[in-house]
């Protein structure tokens, strides 16, 4: 598999070259205008298994964050794809050492961490704030008032539902939060 993403033409024609010189067969080659549809649809394919090989002009071709090429190396590595970029003689995961497998292995932990630890404090930021973290609210609290009023006028629970436009496990779950039990 060849993925030009959205390299010049100087970065084709090497490409190209360096398969021609190689002898590699190509299954297919791809190429992407803008966005990066195709390029997930090759990680996809190569997480699938159905990549051995896959050959880019240069790291700069991959529609991506840093983080998230750093990502697709990983997956490489840990799904025994060989990536290949002509413009980066180095970056050829079958002759990457086992440090550097490590170190990339331990970037990508720590990226992960990071992204956390700023989820949590986002979160934290935003309680303080009195924002309403989680999930939506299925009912507004007049809504719930509504539900519960129709209950005690002795409506079922499923006509309860339709009237107000949810499922009647999401009436259930609000009437036995506020004490009413069938």
């Amino acid at each position: 598999m060849v993925y030009l993403g959205s390299a010049g033409d100087e970065l084709r024609r090497a490409t190209v070259d360096y398969v021609l010189k190689s002898g590699l067969s190509v299954d297919e080659w791809l190429a992407e205008t803008g966005g990066y549809r195709v390029f997930r649809e090759l990680w996809g394919m190569m997480r699938r298994g159905l990549i051995a090989v896959v050959v880019i002009p240069s790291i700069t071709v991959l529609p991506a964050s840093s983080r998230t090429v750093l990502h697709f190396i990983h997956d490489c590595i840990s799904h025994s794809v060989e990536l290949v970029s002509v413009g980066e003689p180095w970056l050829r995961t079958t002759l990457l050492s086992d440090d550097a497998r490590r170190l990339i292995e331990a970037l990508r932990s720590i990226e992960k961490r990071v992204i956390s630890e700023r989820t949590k404090q986002g979160i934290a930021r935003a309680k303080a704030a009195g924002a309403r973290v989680g999930r939506p609210l299925k009912l507004k609290p007049e809504q719930v008032l509504e539900a519960i009023r129709l209950y005690r006028e002795g409506a079922s629970i499923p006509s309860i539902a339709r009237q107000l436009g949810v499922h009647k496990s999401t009436v259930y779950r609000y009437l036995k939060k506020y004490g009413f039990r069938r």
